[in-house]
């Protein structure tokens, strides 16, 4: 491809055809669900960073070690974060 073609392909650049649309409620459950996260884990740097492979490590466990859970652990009154496998 030469440089002119590549030129006009850039300008006449259409988002609209290439660009997924934008799904506003699967946004803001997606902050929602973030800021569960950061609710439930409270970090003490005050960051989102690491939120996520926390909640999948723990998620993890806690599904792997379910019946041996206390039920008093805070995981465990907050089913819509960890959900006990039937």
């Amino acid at each position: 491809m030469n440089w002119f073609a590549l030129l006009r392909q850039i300008m006449t650049f259409d988002p609209t055809k290439t660009c997924f649309p934008w799904n506003v409620e699967r946004e803001q459950n997606k902050v929602e669900f973030l800021e569960e996260l950061y609710e439930h884990y409270a970090p003490s740097n005050h960051c989102y960073t690491g939120l996520f492979l926390r909640y999948q490590k723990d998620l993890a466990e806690f599904v792997k070690d379910w019946c041996w859970i206390d039920p008093e652990d805070s995981r465990f009154g907050k089913p819509w974060l960890f959900p006990v496998p039937l």
